[in-house]
């Protein structure tokens, strides 16, 4: 179903819904382009953006656990401000 999720619109909606899939139908066989042929020099520049904006949000996500984490530890699980 994996594979089949790239060609078939439906089975990809039901990723979606699912949560087995973020970006739309049609940004991720761009997606999936960029990365396949990104040794082609017409497609470095595009592809090297992909990658940049994927590690950024790596680094967004690894922000908010260690945020959350942090914030766990200082007020506990107090609901709201914790008292303050």
């Amino acid at each position: 179903n994996t594979f089949r999720s790239v060609h078939d619109r439906a089975v990809h909606d039901e990723f979606i819904a699912a949560g087995m899939r973020r970006l739309g139908f049609r940004a991720t066989g761009s997606a999936l382009f960029l990365m396949l042929y990104s040794d082609q020099p017409m497609l470095q520049l595009p592809a090297s953006l992909l990658r940049v904006l994927v590690d950024v949000d790596n680094h967004l996500n690894q922000w908010r656990y260690r945020h959350a984490q942090m914030v766990h530890s200082m007020i506990g699980i107090k609901m709201g401000t914790g008292g303050s």
